[in-house]
This record gives structure tokens, sequence and C-alpha cells, in this order.
């Protein structure tokens, strides 16, 4: 039950990572037209939904080479990892980010591949944990709510500094000290 959570806790805060792309891409297009809203939510998506069954693969293939008892302390590792990595994207990247513009494919494409970075990290610890079978589960989940998360985007009225990166971090934190202390 508790990792139940902890994965809808990781599927929101990745969503709101690609949802803080689309709104902004939103805003700067304030009307987009079909092929705008199209490509802002494809872009995301396929290297998002790539990374996802990448990491989930990788994940899964490692439960395989190492004991069940270690695979929790490297998806553990992977958590805090993936924290610190958007503590700095907070810190130091986020104003790189801030000068892509997401309307070209290419800055599209360069803020999807870090937003796929964070899925890769996600996806892998998560391989780690859940058995072959609900793997496809998992990916399912990921991929709906990276969807929901361009759409929410797109959808907003006004552009809200959605802090994805702190709210990435501290779900990686949480979730890592919660498989450490209950020993999942």
């Amino acid at each position: 039950m508790t990792l139940t959570i902890l994965f809808i806790a990781c599927v929101l805060a990745t969503a709101v990572d690609l949802a803080s792309v689309a709104l902004v891409s939103a805003f700067i297009y304030q009307k987009p037209t079909v092929w705008q809203v199209v490509k802002t939510i494809a872009v995301p998506l396929v290297v998002c939904t790539v990374t996802i069954f990448l990491g989930l693969t990788f994940g899964n293939y490692l439960t395989g080479i190492v004991k069940q008892a270690e695979c929790n302390w490297i998806a553990s590792s992977l958590f805090f990892m993936l924290a610190l990595k958007m503590a700095y994207d907070a810190l130091k990247l986020s104003p790189l980010k801030q000068t892509i513009n997401p309307t070209s494919v290419v800055g599209l494409l360069v803020l999807a591949v870090f937003a796929g970075v964070n899925a890769f990290f996600y996806s892998t610890a998560f391989g780690l944990l859940v058995q072959q079978q609900s793997i496809l589960n998992v990916a399912y989940v990921l991929v709906l709510a990276l969807i929901i998360g361009c759409i929410v985007g797109l959808r907003a009225k006004r552009l809200y500094r959605l802090y994805a990166e702190w709210i990435l971090a501290f779900v990686s934190v949480v979730t890592a000290l919660v498989l450490i202390v209950g020993g999942y």
C-alpha cells in the first residue's frame, strides 16, 4: 500500500514537471494552433515515454542481477540522487531553463530531455521495486500522468511558477526515506 502511495506521488511530481513546460509554451502562444498544441504535448511525451520504458526495463533487468534487499537500497539511492539533482536544477539550472524557447522544436526537445532524465530516475527505481508483470501497469500510469500534466499546463489561463524542481526533490527525499525506514 505504501509503495502505491509513493508511486502516485512520484507520478504526480513528474506530471508537474511536464505541466511547467506546457504552461510556459501556452503562455507564449496565448492562442495556440492545433499544431502547436500537438507539438507541445507530443515532443515531451515521446521523450519521457522512451526514457520511462528504458528506465523500467533497466531497473527490471537489475532485479535479475542483484538481491531484492539490494534493489531496495539501490532504488532509495536513486531517489536521493534525483533529489540532489532536482535541488541543483532549482538553484543553478532554473535560470538557464528560463532562457530556452519552448516554442521551437529544439527548445522543447531540450526541456523534454531535462524532464526525461527525471523520468528515467523514477522509472529505474520503480523498475527495481516492482515485479515483471506489473511493469506495463507502471508505464501506463506514468504516460497517462504525463499527458494530463501537459494538458493542464496548456489549459492554464495564467503563468504560474510551479516550483517543479523543488516538488520533485521533496517527493524524492520522502520516497527514499520511506523505502529505507519501511524496508520495502
